[in-house]
């Protein structure tokens, strides 16, 4: 599902790894647990930024933080967004039944989940996308963030404007080897 996730990075090596210009904007870096609410690093593929993660909404009591993938397309409140990456060394999964938390990363300690940036009452905000978990997951919980591989990246937010299908098709077939590890 992604409700908390951590960032153990360092700035500069992101920011060489991925060729990502330097910030318009002199950016507070957290390390760290990283909660709704937060404003959470990210970039839009030419530059790294910061962004509200989640948003308050008049339809639902809970913070809006995340967005299903599989019905990204489908619902009019998400027509209109941007496509956006943040990155994080892992995420926190807390288990359906015993609600012991699990934390879970890459071998490399790094990953880089889909997201999208949204207005709403035009203040801008983030929400990581989630698609249903992976069979090594689904025992802690049935959702899960869509982490992109290194070559999905550039393709999820190189066009502002990318046609629909191209997005759906990208998300549909994120996540089928990346091996992740359990602390």
């Amino acid at each position: 599902m992604c409700g908390r996730f951590f960032i153990d990075l360092d700035y500069e090596a992101l920011l060489e790894r991925y060729g990502i210009g330097t910030p318009h904007i002199p950016l507070q870096y957290y390390q760290g647990d990283i909660s709704p609410g937060r404003e959470i690093l990210y970039t839009d593929g030419s530059a790294m930024k910061q962004l509200m993660w989640g948003s308050e909404t008049s339809f639902s009591k809970k913070r809006l933080i995340n967005v299903r993938s599989e019905t990204l397309f489908s619902k009019p409140f998400y027509r209109s967004f941007e496509p956006r990456i943040v990155y994080a060394s892992g995420y926190y999964e807390w288990h359906q039944v015993t609600k012991a938390k699990t934390q879970i990363m890459t071998e490399e300690h790094f990953m880089a989940m889909a997201a999208i940036e949204m207005r709403l009452e035009n203040e801008p905000f983030l929400l990581v996308l989630t698609k249903e978990a992976t069979d090594n997951i689904r025992d802690i919980h049935t959702r899960m963030p869509v982490i992109l591989k290194e070559n999905q990246q550039l393709p999820w937010v190189e066009e502002k404007k990318l046609a629909l299908d191209n997005h759906y098709n990208l998300l549909t077939n994120v996540m089928s080897d990346v091996q992740l590890s359990f602390l």
